[in-house]
């Protein structure tokens, strides 16, 4: 059955025209006054949700043009989010000298003659709706109000339209959006419930001008904070310090970078897999403790040490997608040599370097599969094929973060964002005549003016 698609519009900037996109959806649902995406967004308007409460919907009411703009005149369905019961109990109230200002704390009766004068349909969410959407966001009604947090008009549309139209018939494309703005909403519980629905129903997020995966703007949809964790062979800790210093260097957010040490790992209790012969480094198997080591918290990258990273890690934000459980360079890779690095056997398999620079959704409901007792207990083709996540679930990079080098092509101009060096790298004696091999020795003359290839 070929589902419906539901176009959810915020009333952040657009990167992009949508307009056809948005007025060939089945359903679009915006809210309050829809202005920054005019000319991107299309005025298709099914439903349109508006907070009916405070200065905004006085605002609105003493706006003559409001009820004859655009959006207004399409909408075919106008929702009051707050119902004057819900305002009454877990709302907040104007002061007495605010109150002889014409102030009030909801505006209900005034908006129902306003927008059915416009000749809208109108209905007004239910205090059950109300209180039972503060408890999705991990809030009672009354911590909400005793925290003066509040659920936004958006959270509040998006979660009206998820329970009205089922998963089974509806596509669910969101744009605009943000999830930042007054500092008497409940952001931070917003932005884990977005998250936790885009991972449950596969919502397609568009981002947005002021959209953290592209802006990385603290404070964003999602975090901007990057944890980095590298893996780390005590045979080449140059290797490693060139990897670390290259992309702290060029990265334009906050960035930790952790080496994932097999002996800690096996310290800790944590590592118990026994020695497997064919494993070319130390981190053959921990990489996958990636997630676990993040407390299976926000987005994590893991890389090899053999990386030179000529390129901003900050522009692999946008890639995030909170539907899939890891992004990787999906690269056909069949190498053409049997022998690797310091003698090592180089294998072949599916796959093959998918794992070697993975950026983790640790939250995601198949990442939080990868626990210690998993990998200790899986196969070596069950962890780097990436059997754990569904195949729809692995999202893909541009080969540029993850440049094979003696296989992939040279780009046309520049440089490729991370040379991974997976044959084997200049810090060994019989590899020094290799593409950016020269850039990866400057480097780590840098690090260490006494470096010697091994």
């Amino acid at each position: 059955m070929t589902k419906k698609r539901l176009f959810v519009v915020g009333n952040g900037p657009f990167l992009s025209d949508m307009t056809e996109r948005v007025n060939s959806s089945d359903l679009v649902i915006r809210f309050n006054e829809p202005k920054t995406s005019f000319g991107m967004s299309g005025t298709k308007t099914d439903w349109l949700f508006v907070a009916n409460t405070g200065k905004p919907m006085a605002r609105r009411l003493n706006n003559p043009d409001y009820p004859t703009s655009p959006i207004v005149q399409a909408a075919d369905l106008v929702f009051l989010v707050n119902h004057p019961t819900s305002v009454e109990k877990y709302g907040l109230k104007p002061n007495f000298l605010s109150r002889l200002r014409g102030r009030r704390a909801e505006w209900t009766w005034a908006a129902l003659m306003m927008y059915g004068g416009a000749g809208k349909t109108v209905a007004v969410l239910s205090p059950t709706f109300y209180e039972e959407s503060c408890r999705d966001l991990g809030l009672t009604p009354s911590e909400s109000l005793a925290k003066r947090i509040f659920p936004s008009t958006g959270y509040l549309g998006i979660r009206y339209a998820l329970e009205k139209l089922p998963a089974e018939e509806w596509d669910v494309e969101i744009a605009g959006f943000s999830w930042q703005g007054w500092q008497r909403h409940a952001w931070d519980h917003e932005r884990h419930w977005i998250e936790r629905k885009i991972a449950e129903r596969g919502i397609h997020v568009w981002p947005s001008k002021n959209d953290t995966r592209r802006r990385h703007a603290q404070g964003g949809m999602m975090e901007t904070k990057l944890n980095v964790f590298v893996g780390w062979d005590s045979r080449e800790p140059i290797a490693y310090d060139v990897a670390k210093k290259t992309l702290l260097e060029r990265a334009s957010v906050p960035v930790d970078v952790h080496p994932i040490k097999l002996d800690e790992l096996v310290e800790r209790g944590a590592y118990t897999r026994e020695v497997d012969p064919l494993a070319s480094t130390e981190f053959t198997y921990s990489r996958f403790f990636t997630p676990w080591l993040a407390d299976y918290k926000g987005w994590a990258l893991f890389c090899d040490c053999d990386f030179l990273f000529l390129d901003d890690v900050a522009k692999l934000l946008e890639y995030r997608d909170p539907s899939k459980a890891v992004i990787c360079v999906k690269h056909d890779y069949t190498p053409k040599a049997t022998v690797k690095m310091d003698g090592k056997v180089q294998t072949n398999y599916p796959r093959k370097n998918w794992s070697s620079f993975m950026l983790f959704n640790c939250e995601h409901p198949s990442t939080r599969q990868l626990t210690p007792e998993l990998i200790n207990r899986e196969s070596g083709a069950y962890l780097h094929r990436m059997q754990w996540a569904k195949d729809e679930e692995i999202g893909g990079l541009p080969e540029a973060w993850n440049w094979l080098e003696g296989w992939s092509e040279k780009p046309a101009e520049g440089t490729p964002s991370a040379v991974h060096f997976t044959n084997g790298g200049p810090w060994f004696k019989d590899w020094q005549d290799v593409d950016y091999g020269d850039l990866w020795k400057a480097e780590a003359s840098k690090v260490d003016p006494n470096w010697k290839p091994i």
